[in-house]
């Protein structure tokens, strides 16, 4: 596969190119819509979508490019076109920008042969820009340091969630791992909380549907680091098939993987 340092300095670029959009337009006044779906988009996602694509099709224009909101206007699907497919969440955690909260960030992942191939995700209330490709291991830049990422290897199990702490589901789901701790957190951050050290575990029920953009890039930055991302069965996260995923998400620094797996499977 081809050097991919061209595609990780343009992205990192662009990410914080948007951070800064979105960082200035939070507080203004913003149009909020509801999607098909029922999930909520403004006026910015769609703006920074545009922008995001744009300059990715401008600078590689051979490769595929799997959009959020695009896809949920078009249903255009380029991940079949080329070897490469760009995978974007413009803005995962629509909602906490709506609140004037820090718990979003911008998403865009490169699949090769539709595998994680280069992952870039950055918060912009904190200033966080993580980012890896495939083998060269994943950093995080902040206040102009730059340092490696490297996941918690603590087996006692300290475990994200999602904000739907009544969901029978993910009760049930608690109760078989039995946490030591578990934090509610909304978005699909909580890979890079994982891949950052700060937590062993996050899980997702599978009443929480997450699409291929919320996965990509977090995905090889937690590899990188030297975590593990599967469904709630134990399989590998299928970047050929449905957009919209159905079967739960469990990400962790990869040493309890499999026992986390053994419990939600007993």
């Amino acid at each position: 596969m081809k050097n991919l340092d061209l595609e990780l300095k343009i992205v990192k670029e662009l990410a914080l190119r948007v951070g800064h959009i979105l960082t200035t337009k939070q507080k203004s006044k913003l149009e909020v819509f509801l999607k098909n779906d029922g999930s909520s988009v403004t006026n910015i996602d769609r703006e920074i979508s545009q922008l995001i694509s744009k300059e990715l099709k401008n600078q590689f224009p051979t490769y595929g490019i799997l959009d959020e909101e695009i896809n949920a206007e078009t249903k255009n699907d380029e991940r079949f076109d080329n070897d490469f497919c760009w995978f974007i969440d413009p803005l995962d955690g629509t909602i906490s920008y709506i609140k004037n909260q820090d718990t979003y960030g911008v998403f865009i992942g490169l699949t090769h042969k539709l595998k994680p191939v280069l992952g870039v995700t950055y918060q912009p209330n904190l200033g966080e820009l993580c980012y890896a490709t495939k083998s060269n291991g994943a950093y995080i830049e902040k206040n102009n340091q730059k340092q490696i990422l490297t996941v918690n290897k603590n087996t006692e199990i300290h475990t994200l969630t999602s904000y739907f702490r009544n969901d029978p589901e993910l009760n049930k789901l608690l109760n078989k791992i039995n946490p030591k701790t578990t934090t509610p957190m909304p978005s699909s951050l909580k890979t890079i909380e994982v891949a950052k050290g700060n937590y062993n575990l996050s899980i997702c029920p599978r009443e929480s549907y997450m699409n291929l953009w919320d996965f990509c890039a977090p995905q090889i930055i937690l590899e990188e680091a030297g975590g593990k991302i599967t469904d709630l069965c134990g399989n590998l996260i299928d970047y050929a098939g449905c957009i919209i995923n159905k079967k739960g998400a469990l990400a962790s620094n990869g040493i309890i993987h499999e026992n986390i797996i053994y419990k939600l499977k007993n």
